[in-house]
């Protein structure tokens, strides 16, 4: 291997266990696109269900859960007709994955986990209500190397910064 391609396997050199992120599950990973009827029938065609849909005034976006038993559920995220910052991330870099979801007890905590293990994180959107999951909070975070997350609260009843 050439010395500088051992840049690219870092996460080899990492084996201290202590390392691992706790707490943190994967609930879902979203997909941005323009054409929610194309990216349905694809869903659709994989044997997906729509498990539940909504308008989020928050973020002036159009979204859907959709559930396969095997699979991992997928958020379809599309432009409401009020233009906001997804119509402007789907010019540049067109439809694909959004963000990755993961559930949380706690967003602070969880927050808290990242920085402990020198993780750069930040903040997009603040934690609140999610009209998708029941009013449960989110909170959508970058990290650095990585891209965006969201951060799910388990229950309505977790506390958040």
């Amino acid at each position: 291997m050439a010395a500088d391609e051992s840049k690219f396997f870092a996460s080899d050199r990492i084996t201290d266990t202590d390392f691992v992120l706790s707490g943190l599950s994967f609930h879902h990973f979203a997909v941005a696109t323009e054409d929610v009827q194309i990216s349905s029938a694809y869903l659709i065609a994989l044997g997906y269900d729509r498990a539940c849909n909504a308008y989020d005034p928050l973020q002036g976006v159009n979204l859907e859960l959709w559930h396969h038993d095997t699979l991992p559920d997928v958020e379809l995220v599309w432009p409401s007709e009020s233009k906001g910052p997804l119509s402007t991330i789907l010019k540049k870099k067109g439809v694909g994955i959004y963000h990755l979801c993961y559930e949380v007890d706690d967003i602070s905590d969880a927050i808290d986990a990242f920085y402990e293990k020198n993780l750069n994180v930040l903040q997009i959107v603040e934690p609140r209500p999610a009209v998708l999951f029941d009013g449960r909070l989110v909170a959508f975070y970058v990290v650095d190397g990585f891209g965006l997350i969201e951060l799910l609260c388990r229950s309505r009843l977790s506390s958040s910064d």
